[in-house]
């Protein structure tokens, strides 16, 4: 495990492995700063075979992955919650004409 790992957070190639005062390893990225804690010696293996994946596949094609996969999920929100606006500004209307028909006037409708 001489050459440097991939990072889960940022993709780059600055991840080491360290043990903490117990003995217990843990990760941490040179570039982000990001640190990921282990319970076992087969989560570093699997972070170094992640790695290897990652540079065999190239770490551009991984990161357009993500930012398709980030994109889609952003659209989707987005039209979740102009979805759930839409929903809301309706209900609020229907309520303000029940408000108004109970009342007799028309002023709180606009």
């Amino acid at each position: 495990m001489n050459s440097p790992m991939i990072c889960l957070s940022c993709l780059q190639e600055s991840v080491e492995v360290r043990f903490d005062k117990k003995g217990r390893p843990y990760f941490i990225c040179g570039d982000c700063g990001a640190r990921f804690f282990s319970r076992s010696i087969k989560a570093i293996i699997t972070l170094k075979y992640f790695s290897d994946y990652v540079k065999s596949i190239g770490v551009d094609k991984v990161k357009d992955g993500v930012k398709r996969q980030l994109e889609q999920m952003r659209t989707t929100a987005a039209a979740n919650i102009s979805k759930s606006g839409k929903d809301f500004q309706k209900k609020s209307q229907e309520v303000l004409r029940d408000i108004a028909g109970q009342y007799n006037t028309n002023e709180l409708i606009r």
